[in-house]
């Protein structure tokens, strides 16, 4: 039998060995009994037809991927990747977490490329992807995955691939992770940029103070009226009871512990 060749024994006798093609993409030792018996390896193909022997597939050539049995590379190597000389599939060797790769026919581990601040890029990605919303990453060490990305600090707000922190302009708070501020309460005054939701609590109206809503100056505020009192963080003011009278402005006394009060 000649090699290369498929000699099915049904058909030799007194013609002598038929000769049959090998398939491409497929090789043939001797007493082959058809041409598609042995397929080249993965990671090798094959345009000819005439193979006797696995190491005669040719190797696949680097920014391509091979199947096994492949008459041709069986296509580009995709983003996301790189395909070395004689890769086997088209995810056989992905971009690490941390980088990205956003082009066909990539050759080795030097097209991925590190991350960008506010994303993060898990294995094998083509492009970065933004933190959430609420979440930041600064570091120029490539992100590898969501769960990395850095809860916005309280007093701040962060928008979907953020990289730095804005903080809360004034007459705004904010609580960690929020991705936008909420205006100051009533009763309340948040006088400085980047205010929590913590400190806004401990800064409530005081002295007969009415604070509105996103009061920044409680000393630019009004005062209470007369006849009403404004208790310290009060929202609206409160009449004295019947049968009372509280002739000044900006009192704050309904009844102490004491039993005294300004009205």
């Amino acid at each position: 039998t000649a090699t290369g060749f498929v000699s099915p024994s049904a058909q030799t006798g007194d013609l002598g060995a038929v000769r049959m093609e090998c398939n491409p993409g497929y090789y043939c030792p001797a007493g082959s009994t058809h041409g598609s018996l042995f397929p080249c390896p993965a990671g090798t193909y094959s345009t000819k037809n005439f193979l006797t022997d696995a190491g005669e597939c040719t190797i696949c050539p680097a920014g391509y991927y091979c199947l096994f049995g492949s008459s041709a590379p069986t296509g580009p190597c995709p983003p996301g990747h790189f395909c070395e000389a004689g890769t086997k599939s088209k995810n056989q060797n992905p971009c690490a977490a941390g980088t990205y790769q956003p082009h066909f026919l990539q050759i080795n581990a030097s097209a991925c490329i590190t991350c960008e601040k506010g994303n993060f890029c898990e294995e094998g990605v083509a492009q970065p992807v933004p933190c959430p919303f609420g979440t930041y990453w600064n570091d120029t060490i490539g992100n590898e995955a969501k769960s990395e990305c850095q809860e916005c600090p309280a007093g701040q707000f962060c928008g979907a691939g953020t990289v730095d922190p804005s903080d809360c302009p004034q007459g705004f708070y904010s609580k960690e992770g929020w991705s936008s501020c909420e205006i100051c309460w009533e009763g309340y005054y948040c006088i400085d940029e980047g205010t929590s939701f913590l400190q806004m609590l401990d800064q409530f109206c005081v002295d007969g103070k009415i604070c509105e809503e996103g009061t920044i100056d409680p000393d630019a505020v009004f005062e209470c009226e007369r006849g009403f009192v404004c208790p310290d963080g009060i929202e609206v003011p409160i009449a004295c009871p019947p049968g009372t009278i509280q002739p000044d402005k900006g009192k704050n006394i309904l009844r102490n512990t004491t039993g005294g009060s300004d009205c």
